[in-house]
C-alpha cells in the first residue's frame, strides 16, 4: 500500500493520496474542469476495485480470472473508444490511478493489450509522459 509522508503527517491509500496532491499542488490541476467528466473520472477511481480484484485473483492464477480482468478491460476500452483520457478530454487523475496497474498486467503479467486498441492507443500516448515513461523502467527493472 503506498503511503504519503509530507513532513510529519501520514497518509495511506492511493485515491486519497491523489486528492491531497491534487488540493496541496493545485496547477496544473488533474480533475478536469468540467463537472460531468470529473465525475466521472472520481466514478471511476471510486470503482478501482472492479479491476483490482480480478488482477489479483489473476496474480493469484484463480480459475476465471484472466476472462473477468478481460472483462474490466474492455469497459475501460469502451471509455477510451469515446474520449482520450480516462479523465475525459485531458490527461488526469483517473488516468494515474489506473495507468501503473495497466503496465503491470500487461508486462509482468502477460496480459495482452492488442484486442483492446483504445486502451493500448492511451497506454502508448500515456508513454511519452516523462513520469509514466519512469513507471515503465520502474516495472522493466522488477
Amino acid at each position: 500500500m503506498p503511503v504519503l509522508e509530507d513532513d510529519a503527517f501520514v497518509l495511506p491509500e492511493s485515491a486519497v493520496i491523489n486528492e491531497y496532491l491534487e488540493e496541496r499542488y493545485p496547477e496544473p490541476p488533474l480533475w478536469p474542469a468540467d463537472a460531468a467528466e470529473r465525475a466521472f473520472g472520481r466514478l471511476l477511481v471510486f470503482r478501482f476495485d472492479q479491476l483490482s480484484k480480478p488482477y489479483y485473483a489473476l496474480r493469484r492464477e484463480q480459475e476465471g480470472a484472466r476472462e473477468r480482468l478481460d472483462a474490466e478491460l474492455a469497459k475501460l476500452n469502451a471509455v477510451l473508444d469515446a474520449q482520450p483520457y480516462l479523465s475525459g478530454r485531458e490527461y488526469g487523475l483517473a488516468d494515474i490511478a489506473y495507468v501503473p496497474w495497466i503496465v503491470r498486467a500487461r508486462d509482468r503479467m502477460d496480459v495482452e493489450l492488442r484486442s483492446f486498441g483504445a486502451l493500448d492507443g492511451w497506454l502508448e500516448r500515456l508513454s511519452e509522459r516523462p513520469a509514466i515513461a519512469a513507471e515503465l523502467d520502474v516495472v522493466a527493472a522488477l
